[in-house]
């Protein structure tokens, strides 16, 4: 089980996080992740994440780009500490 878990809404934030994946990979730290959207797939998200948690994940990571709500409906269903990342992108440019 993975102790770090890097959830995205979409593939495009993949993209994004590549970097930061590269990192925790420097680092070697056991981490898993997941593509998932606060706002097309809700409950999956939620499901995904009580279950990382239920399986003794210790951290979450959570970015999105635009409408970045996936960190809050990511740190309202759990217990665990949620870093929420968020990505520069359409007209906000990650500063909603």
């Amino acid at each position: 089980m993975s102790q770090i878990g890097v959830i995205m809404g979409s593939d495009s934030d993949y993209k994004i996080m590549q970097d930061a994946l590269k990192v925790l990979r420097q680092f070697e730290l056991d981490f898993e992740v997941k593509i998932s959207s606060a706002h097309r797939t809700l409950e999956r998200t939620v499901d995904w994440v009580k279950d990382f948690e239920a399986q003794g994940g210790k951290l979450i990571i959570a970015a999105a780009g635009l409408a970045a709500h996936l960190p809050g409906v990511v740190a309202g269903s759990t217990i665990l500490p949620v870093i929420g990342v968020p990505l520069s992108s359409g007209a906000m440019e990650g500063i909603d």
